[in-house]
Order: structure tokens, then sequence, then C-alpha cells
């Protein structure tokens, strides 16, 4: 029944929240992950959901509900040309923390506040954010 209404539906809203649980129950409960992956409609992630639509996604030790930095597998919907940063702060520590991430992945983050958003075109690969996103560039390496 879920499945028929992914099918059917021109929009997908996937909530905020617990990723590890919000992965299990799409991914393992309900094995929607083949379905999310190649769903053509419209997809709006709201923290958590915006985060689990990469391949791979990190959460800073901040915003991690274990208190410690990791890397999680997410439903690859969007390959990860780039990553994002959900309730980010304005601190360089924090901001230290993204540009070591950025550095050793050789990828762009798109830090979001609470009030900010992005919007990725899935075919024609354009971004376009809205709000005061911070974006960490990686450095060259040596």
């Amino acid at each position: 029944k879920l499945l028929n209404l992914i099918n059917e539906s021109n929009i997908l809203i996937i909530p905020g929240g617990n990723p590890e649980m919000l992965y299990y129950k799409i991914a393992m409960e309900f094995e929607l992950l083949y379905v999310l992956k190649h769903y053509n409609g419209l997809i709006i992630g709201e923290s958590a959901g915006a985060c689990i639509q990469f391949r791979e996604y990190f959460i800073t030790k901040e915003n991690n509900y274990h208190g410690y930095k990791a890397w999680y597998p997410g439903f690859g919907v969007l390959d990860d040309t780039f990553y994002i940063d959900v309730h980010t702060r304005d601190n360089n520590d924090y901001t230290e923390q993204l540009q070591k991430i950025s550095n050793k992945r050789q990828k762009k983050i798109y830090a979001l506040h609470e009030e900010d958003s992005i919007l990725y075109n899935r075919e024609t690969m354009k971004l376009k954010y809205f709000g005061n996103v911070n974006i960490i560039i990686p450095k060259k390496r040596k």
C-alpha cells in the first residue's frame, strides 16, 4: 500500500528526526530503498530527511545523538558531489570541523542554518540556495 502511494505521487516529503532510525524504517522495515533511490518526483527533505538522500552523509558531534562525528549510509538519491550540514553553527571551532571534512573529501559543504534551504535539480545538477548558507570550499591538497 505504501509502495503504491509513493509510485502514484509527484512529491515526497521526508521528515527530520533521528536519521539512523529513519534510514532503518525506510530501508529495512519498509524495504523502500530502491524505490526512493529511483523516485523521479520532487523530494523534499527536512533535516535528517535531507541528509539521508545522499549516498553517504556525516553528522557533526554537536548534532549527533551519540555525541560524536560520524558517517552514515544514505539512500543514494543524490551522488555525493557535495555535502550538507544541517543545524549549522557560526563559531570558529565548528567551522574548522566542517573545513577539515571538506578538505579531506575535497567537496563543498553547504552549511544550513535553521531558516536556510537548498534546491538541487538532479537532472541538471544545478543548486540554488536560500538564506544565509555558509559554503565551505575545500582547500587544495599539496
